[in-house]
């Protein structure tokens, strides 16, 4: 279930007074539930100034600013990982898996990371997005080998 979705029902939940007519523990849902809501992280590309800034939005608020000065944009990157995720306190119980992640190659500097799925496709039409607005190209290395 996506964050946002769980601070709605939370929110809604709370404004209602369903949990043990409890006012403080209303107040204290409610503001998890606001806080879901409100979050997201956030990036920003400034061709002008050359600049790629990565940040938490909370309640409007900029949170943990990173910013990163670039001479050029070459290319953006999608590449393919394998992970394994263990489960519990029984290392035989685990999930293996292809994971995809996107870079933007900056020129004499290292790459930038944008995001990574599960799923080749789905990477791929966010990654298309930012190099349509950037005017980049994509080089794929999943099928490139």
């Amino acid at each position: 279930m996506p964050m946002r979705t769980l601070g709605v029902f939370l929110s809604l939940y709370a404004l209602l007074g369903i949990i043990n007519q409890s006012y403080i523990v209303n107040i204290i849902v409610l503001v998890i539930g606001l806080v879901l809501i409100t979050t997201h992280q956030a990036l920003t590309i400034n061709t002008i100034n050359k600049k790629i800034s990565d940040y938490y939005w909370l309640f409007g608020l900029k949170l943990n600013t990173y910013s990163q000065s670039y001479h050029h944009l070459e290319s953006i990157v999608l590449t393919q990982t394998n992970f394994i995720q263990g489960y519990g306190f029984i290392p035989r119980m685990h999930a293996r898996g292809k994971l995809y992640k996107g870079y933007l190659k900056l020129q004499g500097q290292d790459s930038f990371y944008l995001g990574q799925h599960k799923n080749e496709k789905t990477l791929h039409k966010k990654l298309t997005l930012y190099a349509n607005k950037l005017g980049l190209s994509i080089t794929n290395m999943v099928t490139a080998d």
